[in-house]
């Protein structure tokens, strides 16, 4: 096999090393007696480390584990599995290392795992990158699950602390976080101290507090809070701004908390506009203008040759400072021009919900008579 199984000489610590890209628990369970080596000389079998209840479907682990070995590019799936640690077992990823639950399949997750643990502590080492897709992970522990450094990449999968009383963390020195889709449900605190790379949909459900963000800037599309109940949003650095693009969730006053003067959030929403004839026709060259409810332009753009307009974002409201002052630019006035068309003037508009229109413009009656008889004069009045 061009993986390799060690511990150390206390045999507290699987090692799984190699460069093997296809590494599963079957590989190590089933890996032979006394294939792994240990530190100091002597051999031990792998089931005094990982033992194998249903055939390729049930794993415990037995002590730590840890995945790499600081300088081989090893890759471990888990698909399609239940992997329980034992009370006090913990497991690492190290640097070049690569874990990786469930899969990616086109734009869906499949063939999913299910891990339960009560690890508390740092899980990445430099340069790790941990992979959950279409998964469930099970906290046991009443500590702190910490992301510090490396990538973290988590789709269509949940994770929920059993006991309440667990906080999750996304460190500053993370080179990499990539969320879609992603349900955290129990935890008592979610905190986050840098910017996602991506951030598509993050449901957080029944904790003390829902998202508490100390990074500079931080963006989060499609974010959701499911408990009314708890704090939806706390900006604590100074200098800060968190800004939620297309929330499924009523953002309320009382439930934002800024620790800081300068800190602020924000409350947007994307606007995809399709501009079209009376016949339903595309119509390229529409000049698309947004005003808030000062008069400030927001955006003027126009169609292109699809007759649709590139995707812009409006502010609904901000909340500033200590006492969370509210700013509402709302309601806003759309205004659609092109040369022989009727100017069409839509006000009063609240965004509080994503944008997407289809608009309809008109040819005005009086050129139309001019075009259809060109021997005659038509006076525009």
């Amino acid at each position: 096999m061009a993986f390799s199984l060690a511990c150390d000489a206390g045999k507290t610590t699987l090692r799984i090393e190699g460069t093997d890209s296809s590494v599963t628990w079957n590989d190590v369970a089933n890996a032979g007696a006394g294939s792994v080596a240990v530190d100091g000389g002597g051999t031990e079998d792998p089931s005094f480390f990982v033992t194998e209840h249903v055939a390729n479907g049930m794993y415990q682990i037995l002590k730590n584990i840890q995945f790499g070995d600081d300088s081989n590019a090893l890759t471990f799936y888990s698909k399609n599995e239940m992997v329980y640690f034992d009370d006090d077992q913990i497991f690492v990823i190290k640097s070049n290392a690569t874990l990786q639950l469930g899969e990616i399949a086109g734009d869906y997750c499949i063939n999913g795992a299910c891990w339960s643990w009560e690890q508390d502590g740092y899980i990445l080492s430099d340069n790790g990158i941990f992979r959950i897709y279409g998964s469930k992970t099970f906290f046991r522990g009443s500590g702190q699950v910490k992301f510090r450094y490396g990538t973290v990449d988590f789709r269509n999968s949940i994770f929920t602390d059993i006991n309440k009383a667990g906080l999750f963390y996304f460190m500053s020195n993370l080179s990499s976080i990539i969320l879609k889709d992603v349900y955290f449900d129990n935890w008592n605190y979610f905190l986050c101290y840098k910017s996602p790379t991506t951030c598509e949909g993050l449901w957080i459900h029944y904790a003390n507090y829902a998202i508490v963000f100390n990074a500079p800037v931080i963006t989060l599309l499609k974010p959701k809070v499911t408990d009314e109940n708890q704090k939806q949003v706390q900006v604590i650095g100074s200098n800060q701004t968190v800004t939620l693009i297309n929330p499924q969730f009523t953002l309320l006053q009382d439930k934002i908390s800024i620790f800081e003067s300068t800190g602020q959030a924000i409350e947007k929403y994307t606007c995809d506009i399709h501009v079209v004839d009376k016949d339903g026709s595309d119509l390229e060259g529409v000049t698309v203008t947004c005003e808030d409810k000062n008069s400030d332009q927001v955006f003027s753009v126009q169609t292109a040759a699809d007759s649709k307009i590139v995707q812009q974002i409006i502010t609904y409201k901000k909340w500033e400072g200590t006492d969370e002052t509210e700013t509402e630019y709302s309601p806003h006035k759309f205004t659609f021009s092109k040369n022989g068309y009727t100017l069409l003037v839509m006000e009063n508009v609240t965004v509080d919900a994503r944008i997407n229109w289809d608009v309809e413009v008109k040819f005005p009656e009086r050129i139309r008579a001019r075009m259809a008889n060109p021997g005659r004069l038509a006076i525009l009045r």
